[in-house]
């Protein structure tokens, strides 16, 4: 979450495409900030309960790359991955689903609350930060592809 003096010193745009999953500004409302940080609890429920349902497979291995679901920890090359708790989720929704294309608002409604104030070019933001973390070369990917038109799906390609 960022939180930022005035509204004109911090852009809400750019504060969402460099990983923020919230902005508020202060002087805080107890009851807004209170308000919110529940949010982001129920969204880290909701991908706690999406994990433990998409697939069978505890930890997906696909290439280099190796998911573990359960410990929601990640490895390229047997290499330790740092990824925030959105790209995870991102990258865990996909790789569960291998094939699948989803859409920049599918991928919105599974992961934020429907209410969130998150736009459609965040997702954009988080696929090109989760690929240059998981991804040989990122402007070729193999394992997130983009389905133009549409969104993206994990391939699972790659070595």
């Amino acid at each position: 979450m960022l939180i930022c003096d005035r509204k004109s010193e911090c852009d809400l745009v750019e504060a969402l495409e460099i990983g923020c999953d919230d902005y508020v500004t202060s002087p805080l409302d107890t009851h807004e900030l209170t308000a919110r940080i529940r949010m982001v609890l129920s969204r880290v429920k909701r991908a706690e309960r999406i994990a433990l349902n998409s697939t069978s497979d505890l930890v997906i291995e696909a290439g280099n790359l190796m998911i573990d679901i359960l410990k929601r920890h990640v490895t390229v090359e047997g290499r330790p991955v740092e990824l925030t708790v959105t790209e995870f989720n991102i990258l865990n929704m996909l790789a569960s689903h291998r094939g699948r294309a989803y859409t920049k608002r599918e991928i919105l409604n599974l992961l934020w609350d429907y209410d969130a104030e998150v736009y459609e070019h965040t997702i954009n933001s988080h696929i090109n930060r989760l690929r240059a973390k998981i991804e040989k070369d990122p402007r070729s990917p193999k394992h997130i592809l983009t389905v133009w038109g549409v969104g993206y799906r994990f391939a699972g390609g790659g070595a």
